[in-house]
């Protein structure tokens, strides 16, 4: 459903919600370290977030990637939204063209619930509201 790179922009930009604020930085090998992923990619995907002000960053000796207050009150979807938009996640499951409620295939009755609640949380849920689980151990990124 999601892009890799997606997959790990959303893991990489959650890791500096939980770890960083415009006081403490990472590198992205730090990053790449704790989300298990491989550095180069990942360098590449934190440099686009940060030209499009998805992710904070600053240049020099103790320079890197950091998340303000700003940034971690944007809805995560954002994120999935700057790094592929959001077709794949409205589009049919099966992968036709034509599905819709009006010419549906057999699993969109099924599907369509799920991507509507996933859309809408994406949608209304912060960066530091699934931040905040990732640290109280509902959840994990990695």
């Amino acid at each position: 459903m999601l892009s890799k790179s997606s997959k790990y922009a959303l893991r990489a930009v959650l890791c500096l919600a939980i770890h960083t604020d415009e006081t403490s930085k990472m590198s992205p090998g730090t990053i790449a370290d704790r989300i298990d992923v491989p550095h180069a990619y990942l360098a590449t995907i934190l440099k686009s977030l940060s030209k499009k002000g998805l992710i904070s960053s600053t240049k020099g000796r103790n320079g890197g990637f950091f998340l303000t207050a700003e940034n971690k009150a944007a809805p995560l979807i954002n994120i999935i939204e700057n790094m592929e938009g959001l077709t794949d996640i409205d589009a049919c499951i099966m992968g036709l063209h034509t599905c819709s409620n009006e010419t549906p295939c057999p699993m969109h009755y099924l599907y369509q619930p799920f991507k509507v609640k996933l859309l809408k949380d994406l949608q209304q849920k912060s960066i530091e509201d699934f931040a905040l689980a990732v640290e109280k151990g509902e959840t994990t990124i990695l």
